[in-house]
């Protein structure tokens, strides 16, 4: 981040192309690092090209400087952290990959198939308008979803997909409209799936 010219006071607005997926995991990135003056921008790079706003191909190229990192574990998780919280009532567990992911049918070349036992499912795309803006949907309608998925605000929530990226667009989602107690399991399926000693159910 020094030497993108970012220092611990530096605003960082991350955009990309596809839904903010990898915005919201630099988002949460930084967010994990210690650094909280991030904002995605709504509607990526597709939003700023239907809207005609300005572009240019020339790099930036800012002055190097100084940042330091302090990680909060309260916004990670890891398997053992997922697996003590596993029959914790006070505790929701999100999965928002495909649908074919969660019933087994794409293993992603993972040992093992199926999902964490007692989790939701809610695919993070569900939470980005399909038009060519690409912006987050209205909060309402955020809310709407995570309620319909089963999904409460008032619960303690770790997050997982593959490999944390999606689980981080979940959280950023989430976060959207208030949730304030997310984790994401950075090491996700690519970790949990291909361990001997986590559960896995296709029911």
């Amino acid at each position: 981040m020094g030497r993108l010219g970012v220092t611990n006071d530096t605003l960082v607005i991350p955009y990309d192309d596809n839904n903010a997926l990898l915005a919201a995991r630099m988002w949460w990135v930084l967010n994990y690092y210690g650094h909280a003056n991030v904002r995605v921008l709504n509607g990526g790079w597709h939003r700023w090209l239907t809207e005609g706003r300005p572009i240019t191909f020339h790099a930036t190229r800012p002055a190097p400087t100084a940042f330091t990192a302090r990680p909060n574990p309260e916004l990670i998780a890891d398997a053992e952290y997922l697996k003590a919280h596993l029959e914790d009532p006070a505790c929701q567990v999100l999965d928002a990959r495909t649908d074919e992911e969660w019933n087994g049918t794409n293993d992603r070349g993972n040992r093992r198939v199926g999902h964490v036992p007692g989790a939701q499912h809610l695919e993070w795309v569900r939470f980005v308008e399909t038009g060519d803006t690409r912006r987050f949907l209205p909060a309402e309608e955020i809310e709407r979803l995570l309620n319909e998925a089963g999904l409460r605000r008032d619960r303690a929530t770790i997050t997982y997909c593959q490999g944390g990226i999606r689980a981080a667009h979940a959280a950023f989602a989430m976060a959207l409209v208030g949730y304030d107690n997310v984790r994401v399991y950075d090491g996700s399926m690519r970790d949990w799936a291909n361990r001997d000693d986590t559960p896995l159910t296709l029911e």
